[in-house]
């Protein structure tokens, strides 16, 4: 195996990846009263996360994407997540959680 020197630039996505989640499940531990589920919830999101970012190419922005582009992204993104919220929701009734708090936790 050969040396490889700098290019550390495969790292910058999984990072980012790991750092969102990180924001995602700490704002639903702060907002969200999912007492004995958060492990179902914390593998839930985690696939839908995954799965949306990599489906709608969330992460592929670059130096000259038009800001369109962007808020197109951001937008598709966060209706998608809003979807899997509420499947999560909607598939485990027994979850006690006002729907205010998760209006609140997805505008977070």
């Amino acid at each position: 195996m050969g040396f490889r020197k700098g290019r550390f630039s495969i790292y910058i996505r999984p990072s980012i990846y790991i750092i969102d989640l990180c924001i995602i499940l700490f704002f639903a531990k702060w907002n969200l009263t999912i007492e004995g589920y958060f492990l179902q919830f914390f593998l839930l999101i985690t696939i839908a996360w995954i799965v949306t970012t990599i489906k709608s190419k969330f992460y592929e922005v670059y130096r000259f994407t038009p800001l369109i582009s962007i808020f197109s992204l951001l937008l598709i993104q966060s209706v998608l997540f809003s979807l899997s919220m509420f499947a999560f929701f909607g598939f485990f009734e027994l979850v006690q959680s006002e729907p205010s708090q998760i209006f609140r936790y997805i505008l977070y």
